[in-house]
């Protein structure tokens, strides 16, 4: 069955939700792995798993807002575990092969996944694709061409220093230069505490690192508002005590918040840059002493709560935002079989501010937008397009919109006490 639901004034196609508890909703059948990655491309969600569908394995599965589709089968036992888009092309990484051409990294040809010049030198999992101007990155468990992680120049492979004693779970780009984070205690004789900077021919420490427990590993890390966010299971940061969360700027660590300790029973697996704020996700019962439920919101300078998951055994390992909505992958290890789902934000208890309490102008507009509200001061804009993918945020009242091609657009502006939302039309 399709239904139409309205999604602020405009409207998507849907699949029916499986289930809706609260402010999330069911949109997948159980797989047998976790929703290890979310990614938009080309008007589709792409998810990173393993997908068995009758008698055939499947290591994505691609949802254009009403239906699931899985692309070409590779071997029994292949799954997913990344996505990236690397020289206008989207790369899958994982466990991925097909006994000829394909050999941990494929590449989506707009209907399957074909060979890349890309392939590592065994089946062993690559754990993360990071694409930077004409560079690939990727790390995993793979021998060769160099161990565990090189570095593709649009020739060939090539190793990184001496390379990491562990596995580097995320990497990310700023201040000029590119990060790893995971679990990595070195580079040759160089100590390291889960998180390290490229110099361009090593690996260096980052501000005395992220530790305090004896399992410390940090598995993802996004710039937002002009730092960088590390989360993982750690609480410690160059010294300050954290909750598995910690910001870096160049030069010092800081928390969020009050920096309380996060139990080394829990663990933060998941970011994302939301129109709504960053989204945090993992397996957690509280950030700086406020009760979540393994989801959080953080503006930069608070924490709130989008309704937690039913079962606290959900642990979250991926997010999107997609056709205006938040997506999770999650992974339940609670029961007598473990299994993956995909949920969706389903704006129960999400406050909707009447359009006329915001001004917007002008519309049509040209160049640039400026929003003012009557009410309480603006939190945050941003910009979709008419098939609900997000565009731009910015924390100002003003938005240039005179690089967008004409047409209409969705406005959505966070206030205190909710979000208003408006229809743009970009002229010529």
């Amino acid at each position: 069955m399709r239904t139409v639901l309205r999604v602020w004034s405009c409207t998507f196609s849907s699949l029916a939700v499986l289930a809706t508890f609260g402010q999330w909703a069911i949109m997948s059948q159980p797989t047998t792995q976790a929703l290890y990655d979310l990614h938009e491309y080309d008007g589709q969600l792409f998810i990173a798993s393993r997908f068995g569908v009758g008698t055939q394995v499947y290591a994505s599965a691609a949802y254009d807002g009403s239906s699931f589709s899985y692309p070409n089968e590779l071997q029994s036992n292949n799954y997913g575990t990344c996505f990236v888009e690397h020289n206008n092309a989207l790369l899958l990484g994982g466990a991925v092969w097909d006994q000829q051409t394909i050999n941990g990294v494929a590449q989506w040809n707009g209907s399957i996944w074909i060979a890349t010049p890309y392939n590592v030198g065994n089946a062993l999992p690559v754990a993360k694709l990071f694409s930077h101007g004409d560079t690939l990155y990727a790390s995993g468990s793979f021998a060769t061409p160099y161990p565990g992680l090189a570095m593709h120049d649009g020739t060939q492979w090539n190793p990184m220093g001496a390379g990491l004693n562990g596995l580097a779970m995320d990497f990310a780009f700023f201040d000029g230069s590119l990060y790893a984070c995971g679990w990595m205690y070195s580079s040759g004789s160089t100590p390291l505490n889960c998180i390290t900077r490229w110099t361009g021919s090593n690996w260096e420490d980052v501000g005395g690192g992220l530790g305090g427990g004896s399992n410390n590993i940090a598995y993802d890390m996004e710039v937002y508002n002009g730092e960088l966010y590390v989360v993982g299971n750690f609480s410690t940061a160059g010294g300050l005590l954290v909750d598995g969360i910690a910001k870096w700027n160049g030069a010092n660590w800081s928390t969020l918040g009050s920096g309380s300790t996060t139990p080394q029973s829990e663990e933060i697996r998941a970011l994302a840059v939301t129109s709504q704020g960053l989204y945090v996700g993992g397996y957690f019962a509280s950030q700086d002493g406020q009760p979540f439920q393994n989801i959080a919101v953080w503006d930069g300078t608070a924490w709130s709560d989008p309704g937690g998951l039913p079962n606290p055994s959900h642990s979250v390992y991926s997010i999107a935002e997609y056709q205006g909505h938040i997506y999770l992958g999650t992974y339940n290890t609670s029961g007598t079989m473990d299994y993956g789902l995909l949920w969706r934000d389903s704006e129960v208890g999400i406050a909707e501010v009447p359009p006329q309490h915001v001004l917007v102008g002008p519309n049509p507009v040209q160049n640039t937008l400026t929003v003012t509200s009557m009410d309480a001061p603006v939190r945050a804009l941003a910009l979709h397009d008419a098939q609900g993918r997000l565009l731009r945020t910015t924390t100002l009242t003003t938005l240039p919109m005179n690089d967008l091609a004409p047409g209409t657009y969705v406005l959505r502006t966070q206030l205190e006490e909710g979000v208003a939302v408006h229809c743009v039309v970009k002229e010529e």
